[in-house]
């Protein structure tokens, strides 16, 4: 990611506060989260206030963040869990694994903000095993300037 540092500053600052902004998704994370099969992917996974919503039927999870302070939250939350979990500080424009390593790959709010979409998504491609699957809840910038101004606002990223 190009502002790596300046994306974990911030993220780091924010993880104490982070679930309260977050709570209206759990509908749509329920739902879409119920599809992850085998072994999982969750990009950027922040406090890991979606564990709750994978079934409990996975093989593993691994679980990377850019925020050193949002895995230390989503630690405790994965301690809990019925399937193996991985946590991994990293930054997701290029995946560290190897070759067709997942059966899925999850994503919630990560996506909108890479700066190469192309790259990730060969990254993401390269990672799922053939017939994987690519889950993804995610918001786009309005293509509206004064809109777009005033969600440049709400996300500083």
């Amino acid at each position: 990611m190009a502002n790596s540092e300046k994306v974990r500053r911030i993220y780091n600052r924010c993880a104490s506060s982070y679930d309260s902004a977050d709570s209206k998704l759990g509908p749509m994370r329920r739902r879409l989260y119920s599809r992850a099969q085998g072994d999982v992917l969750e990009l950027e996974v922040g406090t890991g206030a979606t564990f709750a919503h994978y079934p409990s039927t996975l093989t593993s999870l691994t679980a990377m963040d850019i925020s050193e302070a949002m895995l230390a939250r989503a630690q405790q939350r994965a301690n809990s869990l019925p399937f193996p979990v991985t946590l991994q500080l990293a930054d997701f424009q290029t995946l560290p694994f190897a070759d067709a390593s997942f059966d899925t790959v999850v994503s919630s709010l990560a996506l909108c903000g890479i700066p190469d979409p192309t790259l990730l998504f060969a990254e993401i491609k390269r990672a799922l095993r053939p017939g994987g699957q690519l889950l993804a809840l995610e918001h786009i910038r309005p293509a509206n300037p004064a809109l777009a101004a005033i969600t440049n606002l709400g996300n500083p990223i």
